[in-house]
């Protein structure tokens, strides 16, 4: 088999619905995504293996030799769930369009560590040549909201805010099969002298800089539908199949179950 054919066989079914149909310009952009995945085009000429040498001879970031028992296990666990493949770094040395960068992780307060991949160390982000949508929406969010808030119509009662996240979000979105070895990974070893290993994403991965835009493009879209759809009054009639578990109270902060416990209980289509 060939690269392409392994990452084709081992990533999970896409999690976006068909859009093709959509009222909405994105429909199209949504639909290839769909179909083939994101593109990742590089201005800057193949790595020569003395470069591709070199990176693992350099290896992961600190943080992630640190911290190698929870980065191996997190790329264990996306690996099962076909978001990343794993191989020998011998038996992938000369695969074509090959790049490495590091692995990383970010500590977060009273939170798991992140994985992260230093695109930008290894020139990847410098290199890309974005071909994603202007989807983002940053800055001014805050007098977004108030604007808005103010204009609330008051006979309808308070205004609540609610904020939901996606879970997994980047790694619902394919990467095209034929460019995931320009997204190469290196991970942290266990002992010396064990072979390199090189984690390949299927999907969105995270700190690579067309990676929001592209999820955002997808966010962005049901917001514009679902405003759409509100500002005409045209409101479903039947219950959501999540309705009883969004109503559940959640239990108190220390009987929760930690994030391992959690992650996969819900996956709702975008």
């Amino acid at each position: 088999m060939s690269f392409v054919d392994v990452v084709k066989k081992h990533r999970g079914p896409t999690c976006i619905a068909d859009t093709l149909q959509l009222p909405h310009p994105a429909a199209g952009l949504l639909s290839r995504i769909r179909r083939s995945g994101v593109p990742v085009i590089q201005s800057d000429l193949p790595w020569p293996q003395e470069q591709l040498d070199a990176a693992v001879q350099r290896g992961p970031h600190q943080s992630a030799k640190a911290d190698a028992t929870f980065m191996r296990d997190e790329i264990s666990a996306m690996s099962d769930a076909g978001q990343w493949l794993v191989a020998p770094y011998q038996s992938v040395r000369n695969l074509p369009g090959l790049r490495l960068s590091p692995s990383g992780v970010v500590p977060q307060r009273n939170r798991r560590g992140r994985p992260i991949i230093d695109y930008t160390f290894s020139g990847i982000n410098a290199s890309t040549v974005s071909v994603a949508p202007d989807s983002m929406q940053f800055g001014h969010a805050d007098r977004r909201i108030v604007q808005a808030l103010h204009r609330a119509d008051t006979r309808h009662g308070p205004v609540y805010l609610s904020k939901d996240d996606i879970s997994d979000a980047f790694m619902r979105v394919w990467i095209q099969a034929h460019a995931v070895p320009i997204l190469g990974a290196l991970l942290p070893t266990h002992h010396e002298g064990e072979e390199p290993l090189v984690g390949f994403p299927l999907v969105l991965p995270m700190g690579w800089v067309d990676s929001p835009p592209y999820l955002c493009a997808i966010t962005e879209t049901v917001a514009d539908l679902t405003n759409a759809r509100l500002a005409v009054g045209d409101l479903a009639q039947d219950a959501h199949r999540l309705d009883d578990v969004a109503d559940t109270r959640p239990p108190d902060y220390h009987d929760r179950p930690g994030p391992h416990e959690v992650i996969g209980a819900c996956r709702p289509r975008l």
